[in-house]
């Protein structure tokens, strides 16, 4: 009878050579096109909330309060003061630019992070700003110059090399996720 001698079995699945994990993946290097998106971003937020004071002092002028009585007056409303539908329209403006205001200095501080879907939510934000053309109440030059920083920042979003950060960031937080990224 021959002898035989167990076979050496290495139960260790690791594929990496002599057992030893490799080495944690580091985050991906933010290329200039994302940081300079999230400054654009925030320099829109700048022009936005300089625009809400500016915009309610000329609803509050005279040729605006006369323009929204005479508008007042040819709706045939009742019961509704100059001083109202200017209030209403106000509350309207602070409500909407508060909102406006903090999604985009969310979507801002995602997109520096590289989650794509804060992308996805800024090209959404920078179509429906051009829409904004449509009301010519609104093609104001600070509205003009906030678009047209939207969309700038929606487009270096698109240009390489952002789009490989933003897969590799997802990669990233999810190796990160199950303990093989520090």
């Amino acid at each position: 009878m021959s002898e035989q001698t167990p076979q050496e079995n290495n139960y260790n699945y690791n594929a990496y050579t002599g057992g030893q994990t490799p080495d944690a993946p580091a985050a991906p290097v933010r290329p200039k096109q994302v940081e300079i998106s999230f400054w654009l971003l925030i320099a829109s937020l700048l022009i936005s909330v300089v625009s809400v004071p500016l915009t309610i002092a000329a609803f509050n002028s005279p040729e605006s309060r006369a323009e929204t009585e005479a508008e007042l007056q040819r709706q045939n409303v009742a019961g509704l003061t100059v001083d109202d539908a200017i209030a209403a329209t106000v509350a309207f403006l602070v409500i909407t630019a508060v909102i406006s205001v903090a999604i985009t200095l969310l979507v801002a501080i995602f997109i520096r992070k590289g989650h794509n879907w804060a992308r996805i939510v800024l090209t959404v934000f920078a179509v429906l700003s051009l829409l904004s053309l449509l009301v010519p109440s609104a093609a104001t030059a600070l509205g003009i110059a906030g678009m047209v920083l939207i969309l700038a920042a929606a487009v270096l979003l698109y240009v390489t090399p952002a789009p490989a950060y933003f897969a590799a960031m997802k990669q990233y937080r999810h190796a990160k996720k199950f303990g093989q990224a520090y």
